[in-house]
């Protein structure tokens, strides 16, 4: 409930029903008792945070929230250093700028209202939820008591406001910076959570590219389960569809195939759709300390709207990755690949 919309309810000026909520003398004893009885019975809550940036505005002083604000970490990737990632050091840094305090909490298996009480406890305003350690995952805290914004497409449910790097963007861009190199047959390697993670968004698009290519240059992709997600099957797919490069989800999934990428039994090109800049390797940025600042911008446009609970309107922000070249990133040479010659791509 904001005040344009109690104003609305009351039939009055939303100057009046500001002003009345502040206990401004200008406004009649018997407005300021309806005012205060509506704003009871729908709800408002005084946004005093709102309140001290607009007076901050007003005398021109910098813009300070002075907010507590959580970071959520799953238990089971608290260990992995999850607020250590540039995700969590964008959002931190944004929060130092905006005068918020914010602090990394790891979330053990607590029912709703077990967890809703310690965040409060803390007087926590906002809450951002960090990457889910199952890719269509489920977080319960009582919603309507904080503002939320969630990073990626992990926590499938409640629907929250997102911000997620630009897949599509991300594996077009690979895709056109293979060709644009001298590859022609471009494949992708998956796991199925792999592609969870990105909400299908990979998958779907590398799809759509292959049907605009010469049938020569199409290669089947090879989407599995997590189990079958084995160096032998992916080398098995490899001389099978005998791409000159291979989309991949990210370095620390990538599985050692030393006889692939070596030399042994042909020349193949790893290249990386997700995670932070890896300077040995060709792939994409998603760049998660922008990732970061803009989920904390989010939170506090909430905050400042007196905004709580799950929106009934849900809206997604995408970031776009930026393209990171390699030393190795070069066309086969004639007879070394494991196609048997390098032609150039139309």
């Amino acid at each position: 409930m904001t005040i344009r919309e109690l104003a609305k309810k009351l039939n009055l000026s939303k100057t009046t029903v500001a002003d009345a909520i502040r206990g401004k003398s200008q406004v009649k004893p018997t407005t300021r008792e309806l005012v205060l009885r509506a704003a009871a019975a729908y709800g408002y809550n005084f946004n005093t945070l709102a309140s001290a940036v607009l007076q901050q505005v007003r005398s021109k002083r910098p813009v300070h929230l002075r907010a507590n604000l959580a970071f959520l970490v799953p238990e089971e990737m608290h260990e992995l250093g999850a607020e250590k990632t540039q995700l969590y050091q964008g959002a931190y840094e944004r929060a130092l700028e905006l005068g918020c305090a914010m602090d990394s909490i790891c979330v053990p298996k607590f029912k709703a209202a077990r967890l809703t009480g310690i965040l409060l406890a803390r007087g926590i305003v906002g809450i951002i939820v960090g990457p889910l350690i199952r890719s269509v995952g489920h977080l319960s805290v009582d919603w309507s008591k904080f503002a939320s914004v969630a990073f990626g497409y992990s926590m499938a449910r409640p629907s929250l406001h997102r911000v997620a790097p630009n897949h599509l963007q991300g594996i077009r861009l690979a895709h056109k910076m293979c060709r644009r190199n001298g590859f022609c047959r471009i494949g992708l390697a998956l796991r199925a959570e792999g592609d969870a993670r990105s909400n299908g968004i990979w998958s779907s698009a590398f799809f759509g590219i292959q049907q605009k290519l010469p049938r020569s240059q199409r290669v089947k992709p090879f989407l599995v389960s997590d189990a079958e997600y084995t160096p032998e099957r992916i080398q098995k797919w490899i001389l099978q569809e005998k791409p000159d490069a291979v989309l991949f989800h990210n370095i620390e999934r990538l599985p050692k195939l030393p006889e692939i990428f070596d030399g042994g039994t042909g020349w193949v090109v790893p290249v990386f759709l997700g995670g932070p800049p890896v300077t040995s390797c060709a792939g994409i940025d998603q760049r998660y300390r922008a990732c970061g600042a803009q989920l904390l911008d989010q939170l506090a446009l909430q905050i400042v709207n007196n905004s709580r609970g799950i929106p009934s309107y849900p809206t997604v922000t995408l970031i776009d990755g930026k393209w990171g070249a390699c030393a190795h990133l070069r066309a086969p040479e004639p007879g070394r690949g494991l196609n048997g010659s390098a032609v150039a791509c139309k």
